[in-house]
């Protein structure tokens, strides 16, 4: 059984390094979100009109 990961603790090099290429990756295909689009949604995060992250984002 794997032990439960600490989400407040340092991650280890090999994820970083694999989530750096994963972003990377992302950017070079053009699966990228403008920012002023999850900047508008993030001001609504907290409020009455909070909606879910668009599934969109997640293709």
């Amino acid at each position: 059984m794997n032990a439960p990961r600490n989400i407040f603790g340092k991650p280890s090099e090999d994820a970083v390094l694999h989530s750096d290429a994963r972003a990377r990756a992302d950017a070079a295909t053009g699966r990228t979100v403008p920012n002023a689009e999850v900047a508008a949604w993030l001001e609504k995060v907290g409020t009455p009109e909070e909606g879910p992250m668009p599934r969109r984002w997640l293709k």
